[in-house]
């Protein structure tokens, strides 16, 4: 489904949000969910969408869940041969007191780290040139979790 250069071609460096919105439209284009494809949590169903519920709730719902994990896969497939991804990855799995690297490529798609894992991805795919360590980005997510 992806490739490494179609992925990042037609979006830029550098990602930033100010609110849950302005994130969710973000993993949105950069998983390319398909607008169709909607999760419900626990017991809802579609028919329960169509009652009162507030816009947020109802973004978080409508989550393309197959093309957020081909997604997932991808990057770390991708990545977890890089000893600098692989150190975030056991980094910030351990903010959830685990060494599940999968869990910290989770966490670093949370709303708090997501513009900083993404940056570090879009250059590993898109600019061999730039060591990944040297970015502003990398830099600042290991100082995070490192604290």
């Amino acid at each position: 489904m992806y490739s490494k250069m179609d992925l990042f071609s037609n979006f830029p460096a550098i990602i930033s949000y100010q609110n849950n919105t302005e994130y969710r439209d973000w993993i949105r284009r950069i998983f390319s969910f398909n607008k169709n494809a909607k999760t419900y949590y626990a017991d809802l169903t579609e028919k329960d969408m169509t009652m009162e519920i507030d816009e947020e709730s109802r973004d978080e719902m409508e989550f393309d869940l197959d093309n957020m994990q081909i997604g997932l896969d991808f990057f770390f497939e991708n990545t977890i041969d890089s000893p600098l991804f692989e150190e975030l990855y056991l980094l910030s799995a351990g903010t959830m007191f685990s060494t599940d690297i999968k869990i910290g490529q989770s966490v670093l798609c949370s709303y708090d780290f997501f513009y900083l894992y993404y940056t570090c991805l879009w250059y590993f795919f898109m600019d061999k040139l730039r060591k990944i360590e040297t970015i502003p980005e990398y830099q600042k997510l290991r100082s995070m979790f490192r604290k």
